[in-house]
């Protein structure tokens, strides 16, 4: 029974009898890309090198790449995006400058119905609701943005002007009380130090559009007005410039 058993073990590791010695059983068959025993699988791929130290090695090896590759795809995308959301963020969180000079050479003036007038030097305007606010003011720093954004700390008069719909060069407004559809201004006028205040009178006055650019200067002309309380304002021209850190309600 013994010699069977040899010659049967002799036959199963040979591959039979007179055949090649399967893939495996010598030293360096899994790795010396040939096909040791005829059987058309190469080295690891031959299932006589499954339990080879060369092939497990070689799937060692793979892993480790694979998990490299997918640390380093994962780490540079990580990267990636916080660099582009710190970007993004710094884009959104940088503040327009505003130039004293450009909205604050204007010379508006409003006669007021108990006789005098007042003159209107600093105009400035930002996003509010579905629209647009033109303040235009009595500016006592030199610059408007800064005295817009302190209403209560102002002494004197400002024009609170709201215009509805976002404006396109060309586009022509009508003084409205109240006003509520697009192609309509609403204006109130009013002192700061007294809390005197006038409003538009329904269709008695305009003003027309320009120019406006989103971050920079809104250029309007042919403004006028009558106010309920006898204010009115000849046709005149003003330039705004944007200030974003007004928010209005």
């Amino acid at each position: 029974m013994s010699t069977v058993r040899a010659v049967v073990a002799f036959v199963l590791l040979t591959g039979g009898c007179g055949g090649k010695a399967a893939e495996g059983v010598n030293p360096g068959d899994c790795v010396d890309g040939q096909d040791n025993d005829d059987n058309g699988l190469l080295d690891c791929a031959d299932p006589g090198c499954a339990g080879s130290p060369d092939c497990a090695t070689s799937e060692s090896d793979a892993d480790t790449d694979a998990d490299t590759d997918a640390d380093t795809d994962a780490d540079t995308d990580a990267d990636t995006d916080a660099d582009t959301d710190a970007d993004t963020d710094a884009d959104t969180d940088v503040d327009i400058v505003v130039d004293p000079d450009l909205c604050n050479a204007n010379s508006v003036e409003v006669s007021l119905a108990e006789g005098g007038r007042i003159q209107l030097d600093g105009f400035v305007w930002t996003y509010d609701r579905a629209g647009i606010a033109v303040i235009g003011l009595q500016s006592a720093s030199g610059d408007p943005c800064q005295d817009a954004l302190d209403f209560s700390g102002l002494g004197g008069w400002l024009a609170d002007t709201y215009l509805v719909g976002v404006p396109t060069a060309g586009d022509t407004y009508t003084m409205m009380y109240n006003a509520t559809e697009d192609g309509e201004v609403d204006l109130r006028l009013e002192n700061q130090g007294s809390g005197e205040a006038e409003f538009a009178v329904d269709g008695q006055g305009q003003l027309t559009v320009d120019a406006i650019d989103e971050e920079g200067l809104l250029e309007v002309s042919g403004w006028s007005f009558t106010l309920d309380g006898g204010a009115v304002a000849d046709t005149q021209s003003l330039d705004a410039c944007a200030c974003p850190q007004l928010v209005l309600h």
